[in-house]
């Protein structure tokens, strides 16, 4: 994916369905491969006074689900205490389904 559009000039990528646009993946490593590569272009929302925030200056970081049946990738080492804060802060909320796509 960086490869693939390092060089484009776009702010902004819509996909309708990720898997579709790339013709879907043939080992569960080339799906991690996309996400985590994927994952790097994303930014944060900005600013939060939460306390699980705080060790980020406050940005929340956007953080892509797993692409449906994909157990493998989980998100690097460094997003996971906000994944897990962001998994508390939507079952609170009662938005369980989020909540579920996060959780590892």
């Amino acid at each position: 994916l960086v490869t693939r559009l390092g060089g484009s000039k776009a702010s902004v990528l819509h996909f309708e369905d990720i898997e579709a646009a790339f013709a879907g993946f043939d080992t569960p490593q080339r799906a991690a491969t996309y996400h985590r590569e994927a994952q790097q272009l994303l930014s944060g929302w900005c600013c939060s006074s939460h306390p699980a925030f705080t060790n980020r200056g406050g940005e929340v970081p956007y953080v892509l689900p797993p692409l449906p049946g994909q157990r493998e990738w989980r998100g690097s080492a460094e997003l996971q205490p906000a994944v897990a804060a962001l998994v508390q802060l939507f079952e609170a909320a009662n938005e369980t389904a989020v909540a579920n796509e996060l959780a590892p």
